[in-house]
């Protein structure tokens, strides 16, 4: 292009439930997306953990951002949610 902006990503995903337990889903992300022109190049790289019990949803994520190789902001998350009636 003539701007000369690249772009890429790459998805990674895993699901898995054994067929006799449907509490045992579970889901793994880890997605990278990148940008870049002539002398910089920016990415993130994300990671989110799925999985579940009889009373809650947990999820754990985290985000890491860079600017070249140098990592420059990073957060954890982690969130446990009542099933309600699910």
């Amino acid at each position: 292009l003539e701007h000369g902006l690249a772009n890429g990503s790459i998805a990674r995903e895993t699901w898995a439930i054994h067929p006799d337990n449907p509490l045992s889903a579970s889901g793994k992300t880890h997605w990278t997306q990148t940008l870049s022109r002539n002398e910089w190049s920016v990415r993130t790289e994300t990671f989110a953990e799925m999985r579940s019990d009889a009373q809650s949803f947990m999820v754990s994520a985290r985000i890491e951002a860079y600017e070249g190789e140098k990592l420059v902001f990073e957060r954890n998350f982690e969130e446990k949610i009542p099933r309600a009636l699910l």
